[in-house]
């Protein structure tokens, strides 16, 4: 055995294989860094494979790549022996690894003829492409169903916007309604606050908002005012205006005053109220008082001088009495010299005396009318009063005041005359005297002023709103015709406490507490209940009443009215059943999108879980992929190798390029294959940067000088192609440029090869490969070509359902290939 041994690692009586490359030291180094590398490159492929199985655990026949990793060790091993030989000639060592390597490659051959069907049986890159792309559609799919999920989750949102957006809109409208009815209530109060003439909504600065003048009241002496207080008032009265106007702003209480001034070079009254609506905001209600102020300055007028001279005649006529029977004469002078119409007449009614005031009066002389009866200047309507007041005068009534129209100068004046009875000294009757005056303007003022107080009376009665009015003691006195007509009761039922029969019996106890509390605060009074309308049904009033004041400034009473609230009521019940069911809708919705966001979560937590499953499975089909584009290269790379070794031992040189076109073929299918492996994109190659690439090696393939022939490429860089497509273009630009190459340029002609590839929208992809060489020769048919390279060509064009075209041009050729279907 250890005979054995040593005779394996004997190196006698051999010599080295150096010996026999007669230590040429470039024949050895060739030799050693061949082998060198050659085994470098063995035992690292097993490695590889090592690797590759290990991290492959569900990978199908791993002891075949095991036991070809050993063959390719075996293999890597014998070159190393060789190496080894060059200086120690072990050769039965060598002979024996050797036996072993062919034992190793027999069995690993052996085995692999039955692994064949079976490795067939496995996906081929089609199956692979076709798995890719049902991935991509996968996730095509799965971005779909992501974009649904966006659009939903985006519509939800927007129902969410929208919903907030009504309920903003609802509240805000709320807001809008409350404010309007504070409004409204505020402007009701102000308005009911006093009997309008004239209606000025102004501004704490005098500017005015709104002018009102009710068409049934005559206010031809108003001004309308359009913006400010100053247009038609002078700056003193502005400023006196203008402070009561922050007083009621200050106190919130009504604030009356009159003031006078000129206008149209007359003096005018004017009554002015001013009570608050807002902050900065007032009701100025505007009457015109200057009639009513002439008649009471004449009136009162009037009635100082009547009693005055009433008082001073009387005193005349006593003193006048008892000095009668000593001066007569005296008498009548002083008698004759008044103003006062004097007269004296009979139980008859004949007249004995008139003095010149009376003539004056009448117009008529003392002679026409002394010695007749007085009752032809009365109005014929008037004479059976008159006379009925003389008769009544007596020693107990002794003195008649007596109203009677006269007439004078064909008109019809008033008149007011004092009657007495003039005595003798017994006592006994004489004769009646009487003193009067012309009261003419007087009864016309108090006609203005009847007809003045019968006009608002009837306006109280016709007016829209219910009106009442209480005296001193809150007992109501006065109810106007609205009331009456609403209520559906007399006068005499609702005056007293009467009117509180028809408040609801809920609201009485409010009602009338209030109303007593009110006023006797002198408080302006607010309340809202329920009154029983005609028909039986209780209707919603709101009422506002203010106290008022008589002329001397005493208090005496309230006056008020009443407006329908059932509207404003109704409308604040509807107000708050929406509120409560939108409440009730945001409870609801609020839960639904709870729910609907709960089971948003768990489907995007299933999406993304289903995404991260493909996108797993996706990497190691890549990773697959790119090792198949690997292997492929590497073997195509062995064949290009196998084909350069076997062209090197061919003498014939027709066969030689027969071998150098093949290996120019195999190269450029290695070439898509590894551009397709060293890319991100391992369905789609930039055909660009792979032409670029074949024709560089085709010009280093075929030793072309650079200087000599140039290569033009136009290409698109946005040109991706899938393997089969790229791979059938390759070839025919390997073709075409090698066919330039060989026959376009003999004897170093210079010259220039074109590539030009594009797509053009109506033709698909355009290939336009050409030379400016010496063309093609005169019997070339296309149809039928001669060389194999370009029936070749025309198989892959056919096969791509394609198109072949000679362009002519001035040099050279220029072939154009059109693929209408790769658009």
């Amino acid at each position: 055995m250890l005979e054995v041994i040593n005779n394996l690692f004997t190196s006698s009586p051999f010599i080295p294989h150096g010996h026999c490359y007669l230590w040429k030291s470039d024949l050895v180094w060739l030799h050693l860094v061949s082998d060198g590398l050659i085994a470098l490159a063995y035992y690292s492929i097993p490695i590889s494979l090592l690797y590759f199985v290990r991290r492959r655990v569900d990978l199908p026949y791993a002891w075949m790549f095991l036991l070809f990793g050993g063959f390719i060790i075996a293999c890597g091993t014998t070159h190393i022996i060789e190496i080894w030989t060059l200086w120690y000639p072990t050769y039965w060592l060598s002979g024996i690894i050797k036996a072993m390597t062919a034992l190793i490659s027999v069995t690993t051959a052996s085995m692999l003829v039955p692994l064949i069907p079976k490795a067939l049986a496995l996906p081929s890159p089609a199956v692979l492409e076709r798995e890719i792309i049902e991935r991509k559609q996968a996730q095509t799919a799965l971005k779909q169903a992501h974009d649904e999920l966006e659009i939903r989750v985006r519509e939800r949102t927007e129902e969410i916007v929208k919903a907030n957006q009504k309920l903003s809109i609802e509240i805000i409208e709320r807001e809008q309604t409350q404010k309007a009815l504070q409004q409204s209530e505020s402007q009701n109060k102000a308005i009911i606050a006093a009997i309008p003439d004239l209606l000025l909504r102004v501004k704490k600065d005098g500017f005015c908002i709104d002018c009102r003048v009710p068409k049934d009241i005559n206010l031809e002496s108003f001004v309308p005012i359009t913006h400010h207080l100053s247009e038609v008032l002078p700056a003193k009265l502005v400023q006196n205006q203008l402070e009561y106007i922050e007083q009621a702003l200050t106190t919130k209480e009504l604030q009356v005053y009159e003031h006078q001034f000129f206008k149209y070079d007359r003096l005018a009254y004017e009554e002015i109220r001013i009570t608050p609506l807002n902050h900065d905001e007032v009701l100025i209600i505007v009457r015109d008082i200057t009639t009513r102020k002439q008649l009471e300055e004449k009136l009162h007028t009037y009635k100082t001088e009547l009693e005055q001279r009433v008082q001073e005649r009387t005193k005349q006529l006593l003193e006048t009495n008892q000095a009668l029977q000593q001066s007569e004469a005296r008498y009548r002078a002083i008698v004759d010299d008044q103003t006062e119409l004097i007269t004296r007449f009979q139980s008859d009614g004949t007249l004995t005396f008139i003095n010149d005031a009376y003539c004056r009066y009448f117009g008529v002389r003392k002679e026409e009318l002394i010695g007749n009866c007085y009752e032809p200047l009365i109005v014929e309507d008037d004479r059976e009063q008159v006379a009925k007041l003389i008769n009544s005068i007596s020693v107990v009534n002794p003195v008649v005041t007596i109203e009677n129209r006269v007439i004078v100068g064909g008109q019809i004046r008033w008149t007011q005359w004092i009657n007495r009875m003039i005595l003798d000294e017994q006592g006994r009757f004489l004769e009646y005297q009487s003193v009067g005056r012309d009261t003419t303007e007087v009864k016309q003022a108090e006609t203005i002023i009847t007809r003045s107080r019968d006009f608002y009376l009837a306006l109280f009665e016709k007016f829209p709103t219910l009106i009442w009015r209480s005296d001193v003691n809150a007992q109501c006195n006065y109810f106007n015709q609205t009331w009456l007509d609403f209520t559906g009761r007399t006068i005499e039922q609702e005056m007293g406490d009467g009117w509180l029969e028809g408040v609801h019996p809920e609201d009485l106890y409010y009602c009338l507490e209030t109303y007593l509390e009110t006023i006797q605060a002198r408080q302006t009074l607010i309340m809202e209940y329920r009154l029983r309308r005609y028909d039986g049904v209780y209707c919603w009033l709101a009422n506002y009443g203010v106290p008022f004041y008589d002329l001397d400034g005493n208090f005496a009473g309230y006056i008020g009215s009443c407006y329908l609230i059932d509207a404003r009521k109704q409308a604040e019940a509807a107000l708050q059943n929406a509120y409560e069911e939108l409440e009730q809708r945001v409870k609801e919705r609020t839960t639904d999108l709870a729910h609907a966001n709960q089971e948003l979560q768990t489907e995007i937590a299933e999406r993304k879980r289903a995404e991260e499953q493909i996108k797993t499975s996706l990497k190691e089909k890549e990773v697959l992929l790119q090792e198949i584009h690997h292997r492929v290269k590497n073997n195509l790379q062995v064949i290009c190798s196998l084909l350069n070794l076997q062209s090197r031992s061919i003498k014939d040189e027709t066969a030689y390029q027969i071998l150098k076109e093949s290996q120019n073929r195999v190269r450029a299918m290695a070439l898509i294959h590894e551009k397709l492996y060293q890319s991100q994109d391992l369905s789609r190659i930039n055909f660009a940067e792979y032409i670029h690439y074949l024709a560089t090696n085709l010009f280093r393939s075929y030793g072309i000088n650079t200087s000599i022939i140039t290569l033009k490429t136009e290409i698109s860089p946005r040109i991706l192609l899938d393997v089969d497509e790229a791979l059938s273009c390759g070839l025919i630009v390997n073709e075409l440029i090698s066919n330039s190459l060989k026959y376009a340029f003999p004897e170093n002609q210079l010259g220039e090869i074109t590539v030009k590839i594009q797509f053009l929208e109506q033709e698909g992809l355009v290939l336009l490969i050409g030379d400016n060489g010496i063309g093609l020769p005169s019997d070339f048919d296309l149809d039928n070509p001669k060389t194999l390279g370009l029936k070749l060509v025309k198989s892959w064009i056919a096969q791509s359902r394609g198109t072949l075209k000679i362009n002519s041009i001035s040099q050279g050729i220029q072939f154009k290939i059109t693929f209408p279907s790769l658009k």
